[in-house]
């Protein structure tokens, strides 16, 4: 699988349904805006994100009928038709009303068709490499890239040795843990969750993680 939309056919029968988005500058979810979805209406107040700049990102979640979460995201970027940050922005929330009322992949076309004048343009982007991260915790916590594309397939004994480093990546107290699909231009993710709840903490799924990565 190079490109998104094969992922996004293989989480279609799970009917992903929208929830909310987030919206956040440098990196920093943790203290990300956040714009519920309700009945087809929201309002959104992004005054506390403060001055908007390149790093300024928006990320979709939604639900799957198994009760995992799944979200796509994308930052402001020179390879998108924008004129600037404020642009991304713009052009990002003003279609949010459809995007909560359509599939993902017709949410992905819309956006496609907003920000880079092409509705398959973001479909089609080639997934460059897997990373693995705690959901809203990725700069505090850390990350780990566990497979670009084109490289040898990874068992779970890898992916267990290479996240012994950071003990947080195979379970923890803060939130799930999270796969994401990333694309490096334009810079666009698509994260999956791949860790239960066991009483108190979030544990890493080493299986699923095996199974995804190795799709790239």
């Amino acid at each position: 699988m190079r490109s998104m939309e094969p992922l996004l056919k293989l989480l279609s029968p799970y009917d992903p349904k929208p929830q909310y988005v987030q919206v956040a500058t440098g990196g920093n979810w943790e203290n990300a805006v956040r714009i519920d979805f309700g009945n087809g209406t929201f309002s959104h107040d992004i005054s506390s994100l403060g001055d908007v700049d390149d790093s300024i990102a928006c990320e979709i979640f939604y639900t799957l009928s198994d009760g995992r979460a799944i979200f796509f995201g994308i930052r402001k970027s020179s390879a998108l038709k924008v004129d600037s940050p404020e642009d991304f922005l713009e052009q990002f929330l003003s279609i949010l009303h459809t995007a909560s009322a359509v599939s993902l992949p017709e949410a992905l076309a819309v956006f496609g068709q907003q920000l880079n004048n092409d509705p398959t343009s973001l479909m089609a982007a080639k997934v460059d490499y897997v990373e693995i991260g705690v959901e809203g915790y990725w700069k505090s916590v850390g990350s780990k890239v566990l497979r670009k594309s084109g490289e040898p397939a990874i068992t779970e004994k890898i992916i267990k040795q290479l996240l012994s480093e950071n003990d947080s990546l195979l379970k923890n107290t803060k939130n799930h843990i999270t796969l994401e699909f990333a694309v490096r231009n334009p810079e666009l993710w698509l994260g999956i969750q791949v860790s239960k709840k066991e009483n108190d903490e979030y544990v890493t799924d080493l299986e699923a993680v095996a199974a995804l990565s190795n799709l790239i």
